[in-house]
């Protein structure tokens, strides 16, 4: 199963993705787990999303990732220095799987280094090519990655393949005392997918020693290499993704192989794509493996401190049992107890050796005397005799009486078992916390299990402009700025088409496209009231706001001599149709596209006729964003279970771009 891309598949990628990234900018970057997200414009309303993974991956993505709540510093970092800056760079470093990545103005140029070999990682350098951050900080033998140092490129391991000579390679497989297959590998910085390949091609088994091959056999050999190389360049590549007996995706390719043939593949226009698909599916596997990784640690070490607990608790509740069995066991024979405490006790008073007392208590054992027959031993540094009484070894204080040793000990059975009564309690807590783990891990590997991979829905060409559809079906389009507004003027306003505007300074151009057909009264209102929703008198909070209406051939982008138009203004020639009063009040609804949901606001009595799930907004005091996040959270939990899913994971940008400018209330939710 492939896990990493190869020198050879970066190649490719980066081939197809130069001439669509570099000039483009960088409208923002987020991170999810190791994995790094750009969002980078593009001439249609449809972003270009770029996922790179750091030592496995890197492509255009058409599927949506949820992102961190929590930006980390080092997505912060890049954010500072890499967002709203054009892209100037994206190379191979060699032939290396390296990939920088340069953004800003020349003088003020980042570069962003992804190494994507190994473990991977991501290093952010200044215009100086110093160390600003990186995902990774690491001494090695060859090269430091610590912030503020100079970077250094790791080095090639062996020679460049793409313009290997016969000499070179002779060379090469002369000095050899592996295997061909290993002497590839190490000598040009090949992978061990792209050796095999080029084994196969030629005919040549990978176990063969490098020393052995014959000379039809090493130029055989040197131009498969070459031939290999010319054919990554060509344009005619087929990208496909090679599928196991079960028909899933087992490794990704980005052209015929000789290795796969007659096996069962399934074509892609661009390799990208083929990469996009290929890690759709094993995404879902790797999100299991770090959720298990996730919870593992913390699981183990609740699971070593309920071990512990439970042999505390275990140990106490031994301690507790014998101290009141000691402490009974005195009670049962305490005159015996007590003459033995007496007899120690008066020697002592008297200056009596320690040994001495000791003789007279063997003496004792002897004539079988019962106070001196329990006796083990006396402690002198401790001042305690040991006694054997009832089968229970029990140190005395012979400084105490016999009953002041068992109270003491029914005292300390006493405070263990309330010690074991603590250790319950603790137990009972940590085995809580233990399911409750176990039970959030568990839905989240059931949840990740279940998941779908979401695709990105593809915008339609009319979404870089404001736009929604009259209860008749008629496309409405409004300027979104100055410049939009001149684009709508000159390419989308035809012949048959109705110009609107709200009668007031600082609204959109609104162009109803009537499609040749007449338009009844109610696409006329409901445009008027798109109209002035979208103008300065929402943000104002007013509640109605006239609006009129002309002809196309009345509408021109030109003064009249001798005049000036502010840039995105018209000019309106002849008699205007007025709505009068008409009310700022917007519905946004829920609609659906091949099984992917996306937002749109317009009049009610147009969201009505598209949508049974849509929310009713006027002028109020919330925040735009406010707003949005408040209608992705409401559907994400009340639309329909299959659309559930997506709208969690829909970008905020997508909502507000299609809500008023300026603050809102939701009046009511259907």
């Amino acid at each position: 199963m492939t896990v990493s891309m190869t020198a050879s598949d970066i190649y490719v990628m980066l081939r197809e993705l130069k001439d669509a990234l570099v000039g483009k900018w960088i409208l923002n970057i987020y991170q999810l787990n190791g994995s790094l997200i750009f969002k980078i414009s593009h001439d249609s309303p449809n972003k270009i999303w770029l996922i790179i993974e750091p030592g496995r991956r890197m492509h255009l993505t058409a599927l949506t990732y949820e992102k961190e709540a929590q930006q980390r510093a080092f997505c912060k970092s890049l954010r500072r220095h890499l967002r709203d800056h054009k892209i100037t760079a994206f190379e191979q470093q060699g032939f290396d799987r390296v990939v920088y990545l340069r953004a800003g103005p020349l003088e003020k140029e980042y570069t962003l280094v992804i190494e994507l070999f190994g473990d991977g990682n991501a290093v952010l350098l200044d215009p100086k090519g110093r160390i600003v951050t990186a995902m990774t900080y690491r001494r090695m033998r060859d090269r430091d990655l610590v912030r503020g140092a100079p970077f250094e490129f790791p080095p090639l391991r062996g020679k460049d393949p793409w313009n290997i000579t016969e000499d070179e390679l002779n060379s090469t497989l002369e000095t050899s005392k592996g295997d061909i297959i290993r002497t590839l590998v190490r000598g040009f910085s090949l992978s061990g997918d792209t050796a095999e390949e080029i084994l196969a091609r030629s005919g040549i088994a990978r176990e063969t020693p490098a020393r052995s091959l014959s000379p039809e056999q090493r130029k055989i050999l040197h131009t498969t290499i070459l031939t290999y190389f010319i054919a990554l360049d060509e344009d005619q590549l087929t990208p496909h993704v090679v599928l196991d007996e079960e028909g899933n995706p087992s490794r990704f390719l980005p052209m015929a192989s000789e290795r796969y043939k007659g096996v069962k593949v399934k074509e892609y226009p661009t390799f990208n794509e083929a990469l996009d698909a290929y890690y759709s599916i094993h995404h879902r596997e790797t999100s299991l493996e770090s959720l298990e990784d996730k919870y593992q640690g913390e699981l183990s070490k609740l699971q070593r401190l309920l071990e512990k607990q439970q042999q505390h608790m275990e140990t106490m509740g031994v301690r507790a049992l014998r101290s009141r069995e000691a402490a009974n066991a005195i009670y049962q024979q305490m005159p015996i107890v007590e003459e033995l405490l007496t007899t120690i006790r008066e020697a002592r008073q008297k200056d009596v050796p320690w040994q001495e007392i000791q003789n007279r208590l063997d003496l004792g054992k002897e004539r079988q005397i019962a106070a001196a027959s329990i006796t083990e031993r006396l402690d002198p540094h401790s001042g305690r005799v040991h006694v054997l009484l009832d089968g229970h070894s029990i140190a005395l204080d012979f400084r105490l009486s016999a009953a002041e040793n068992a109270n003491t000990l029914f005292q300390r059975s006493k405070q263990l078992e309330r010690k074991v009564e603590g250790a319950l309690l603790a137990i009972k807590d940590t085995k809580r916390k233990l399911l409750e783990l176990q039970q959030k891990r568990d839905e989240e590997v059931t949840q990740a299990q279940t998941q779908k991979t979401i695709q990105r829905r593809k915008k339609q060409w009319y979404e870089k402009f404001r736009w929604f559809f009259t209860s008749s079906g008629l496309l409405v389009l409004g300027g979104r700025d100055a410049v939009s507004n001149q684009q709508l003027i000159r390419k989308h306003l035809e012949k048959e088409d109705i110009f609107f505007h709200a009668d007031i300074t600082g609204a959109p151009a609104v162009i109803l496209k009537t499609g040749q057909k007449e338009p009844t009264e109610e696409d006329l209102l409901e445009t008027a009231i798109f109209a002035v929703s979208h103008s300065r008198a929402w943000r104002a909070g007013w509640t109605g706001c006239d609006a009129y209406w002309v002809r196309s051939e009345q509408v021109s982008l030109s003064a009249p001599t001798g005049e000036f138009l502010p840039k995105g203004a018209v000019m309106v020639r002849g008699n205007r149709s007025y709505f009068r009063k008409t009310p700022l009040r917007l519905a946004v609804g829920l609609l659906e596209e091949n099984g992917i949901p996306y937002f749109a606001a317009g009049p009610e009595t147009a969201m009505k006729t598209q949508t049974a799930h849509y929310s009713t907004i006027i002028p109020g005091k919330l925040k735009v964003s406010e707003v949005a996040k408040l209608l992705r959270s409401h559907y994400s939990k009340n639309a329909p279970n299959e659309l559930r899913q997506y709208i969690a994971t829909m970008n905020i940008d997508e909502i507000i771009a299609i809500l008023p400018p300026g603050p809102i209330n939701i009046e009511g939710e259907q």
